[in-house]
């Protein structure tokens, strides 16, 4: 019995950490090559403890005008809720590192029908319940910068199929 039940209980659990089938790319609209970009979260264990769950994906050295390479996205929801990215160089015209979390603002104005979901929080084991996009690729469009608020990216998300 123990020969069968644990298998599948390990199958379960890791289909529920990450069953959903997200994709997104990052099309660079700034002008400016970007050195690192990041999309996803990081969730701390507290505050007073140095570990730390990634749920992010990175893509390095993005010229101007490109489109990268689809990547699945970690941790569901988690993995496309903010963006973050580094520039490095003598003739850098923006500030070494730029956040955005207007990302979800962009995705409620798709007008698509989100996906109730949930995904365990890696220290808590509490089940964090949130909608999500449904499966699907999706462009990440990087515009450039809010004038208003410092250091803070205009984004566009675009569903691509």
């Amino acid at each position: 019995m123990k020969k069968i039940f644990y298998p599948l209980l390990c199958l379960f659990l890791f289909s529920c950490e990450d069953d959903a089938n997200i994709q997104f790319r990052i099309k660079n609209e700034l002008g400016e090559s970007i050195s690192r970009c990041y999309l996803g979260s990081l969730i701390r264990k507290g505050s007073n403890s140095y570990a730390s769950k990634s749920y992010k994906n990175r893509w390095n050295n993005i010229a101007d005008g490109v489109t990268t390479d689809y990547r699945k996205v970690k941790g569901k929801f988690w993995g496309y809720s903010n963006c973050s990215l580094e520039f490095y160089g003598d003739n850098a015209k923006y500030p070494h590192s730029s956040r955005t979390n207007a990302i979800q603002e962009s995705i409620d104005l798709l007008g698509l029908s989100l996906v109730k979901d949930s995904i365990k929080h890696p220290y808590t084991n509490e089940f964090i319940k949130k909608d999500r996009l449904p499966d699907g690729k999706y462009t990440l469009i990087i515009k450039g910068f809010d004038p208003k608020i410092a250091q803070t990216i205009i984004v566009e998300v675009v569903k691509d199929e």
